[in-house]
């Protein structure tokens, strides 16, 4: 999923980063949250 982000931002390497900090983050998140549910 990554790389198909990267890939659709272009050029625009600011988009690409910013892009997959966040989805960094969001996978960050969910698996601390399951973490706490105890998945």
């Amino acid at each position: 999923m990554l790389w198909t982000n990267r890939r659709a931002s272009g050029s625009n390497s600011g988009e690409s980063l910013a892009a997959i900090r966040a989805s960094a983050t969001a996978n960050r998140n969910r698996s601390v949250i399951l973490g706490i549910i105890g998945i």
